[in-house]
């Protein structure tokens, strides 16, 4: 049985051929790539990215990396294409193909059946297949035999990437882009507008400078938060009580509730205004270590409150 050290050298071993695979196809970063970036950009339709096997799923991911960042694309396999589905394809489309060799009978019939087309077709490969082409170079596999597709389709998602967030900077993509491309999940979450998660102002325990601190705490335990919010006449934000903030007041003095909450609240507090990011405020709970945050308009008025519970 192979030892602890053999195992891991075995891994080694792997992510060695990898990393000098991506030095390789680094230096080849060129001219080409440069032409294909600018076809891309000139592209008024899709993106399509096709291949068999393995650079097939490489060219999913590409593919949807590309949509969710502002480049219209889909994946398209081409023995589907070959059997009903070049209609996906239209005049002004930029066409991608992944393959190991390019000498592959469904690659080269897709290549040949797509020349009808007046398209822009892009190979992914070491040979030469189309209009223009990011050659890989020559790429030995990392596993014993040689065979099994491992620093190529490593080479192909690199290069891929590289591609996809080229055109990121150059369109200008924000993350409000990406945002709406991502509306759910946690990373949705992250990415969204404070306004879009936070509780409003009926869902908020809000006080005057005047009441006292058991009338506050009444409030809070009312609306089921961890904080309460202290604003003026105009409901402009003053300051904030929180739990730590009874804890602290307690433990310093008894007898102490029927005071007015403007001598026991946090002045200043951190703020959030309503069109900024969930993944800052989110940021900033964990950098303050606090569980609420206000958020106020432009002018300082409080319309409702974050809270950590509801994004993570």
């Amino acid at each position: 049985m192979a030892s602890n050290e053999e195992i891991i050298e075995l891994g080694h071993k792997v992510l060695d051929s990898e990393i000098n695979a991506l030095k390789q196809i680094r230096s080849r970063v060129g001219d080409s790539f440069v032409e294909v970036v600018r076809a891309i950009l000139a592209c008024k339709g899709t993106v399509i990215l096709s291949g068999v096997g393995k650079p097939y799923f490489i060219a999913q991911k590409i593919s949807a990396s590309m949509a969710s960042t502002g480049t219209p694309s889909i994946a398209l396999h081409p023995v589907d294409a070959l059997h009903g589905d070049m209609g996906r394809i239209r005049d002004g489309d930029v066409v991608i193909v992944l393959s190991n060799s390019g000498v592959s009978s469904e690659i080269v019939d897709f290549t040949r059946a797509t020349k009808a087309l007046e398209i822009t077709r892009i190979a992914m490969t070491m040979a030469n297949l189309c209009d223009l082409v990011l050659d890989l170079g020559q790429l030995e596999e990392a596993c014993p035999m040689g065979v099994a597709p491992s620093t190529t389709s490593t080479a192909m998602l690199a290069l891929g990437d590289a591609l996809t967030l080229a055109l990121v900077e150059l369109r200008g993509f924000t993350i409000d882009s990406f945002a709406r491309n991502h509306p759910g999940g946690s990373l949705g979450k992250r990415l969204s507008a404070v306004e879009t998660m936070m509780r409003g102002l009926d869902a908020t325990a809000v006080v005057t400078r005047t009441q006292t601190i058991l009338e506050t705490l009444g409030i809070v335990a009312e609306k089921r938060g961890g904080a309460a919010f202290v604003v003026d006449a105009q409901g402009k934000l003053l300051g904030v009580f929180t739990d730590g903030d009874v804890r602290r007041l307690l433990t310093a003095k008894s007898g102490s509730l029927s005071e007015a909450i403007e001598g026991s609240m946090t002045k200043n507090p951190k703020s959030i205004e309503p069109g900024a990011s969930v993944e800052v405020a989110l940021d900033m709970l964990r950098t303050h270590q606090i569980n609420c945050l206000a958020v106020v308009d432009a002018d300082g008025l409080l319309v409702g409150h974050l809270d950590i519970q509801d994004i993570v």
